[in-house]
């Protein structure tokens, strides 16, 4: 079977579960980190994450496949469980993987306007971490935290 029709067999299941349990609750996208640890910690001295392809990737499934595990024991979203998961994965024109992926959660209603404003304030946030929602850290730790927030997510223009 050629690869075109193996991905709109896909596509059509895909619309077939939607059409059938109904439309996601939630679209997420994600990509790879060239910094997180578990990637950097296997660079040879003069390497970077780009000459390793193989690292990367392998970083990228083990903590795609861990994200999809925590969604589906509820530990996001309110300890919500899941009707379905769909993604894919992609590679950016620099060759970093990344993911698309629709999830439907299980006793949410979106239905309306009010209904989905209500869900995303609930749980998506995007404001700057404040020193007093940490205490359990020490300032070098939250400094630490809050220099990576800064350098991951916030975006100069």
């Amino acid at each position: 079977m050629a690869v075109q029709d193996i991905e709109k067999k896909l596509a059509l299941n895909a619309l077939t579960i939607v059409t059938e349990i109904g439309k996601p609750t939630l679209f997420i996208t994600g990509t790879v980190n060239v910094n997180w640890p578990e990637i950097q910690s296997r660079l040879l001295k003069g390497q970077t994450a780009f000459d390793r392809p193989d690292v990367v990737t392998q970083v990228f499934r083990c903590r795609l496949t861990k994200f999809i595990e925590n969604l589906k024991a509820g530990k996001y979203f309110g300890k919500k469980k899941l009707d379905y998961i769909l993604y894919c994965i992609e590679y950016q024109w620099r060759g970093l993987p990344h993911f698309h992926m629709a999830v439907k959660l299980q006793d949410v209603q979106t239905d309306t306007e009010a209904e989905s404003v209500a869900f995303i304030d609930e749980f998506i946030k995007a404001e700057m971490p404040k020193r007093e929602n940490f205490p359990n850290m020490t300032d070098g730790e939250f400094n630490s935290y809050l220099n990576l927030v800064k350098k991951q997510m916030k975006h100069d223009c």
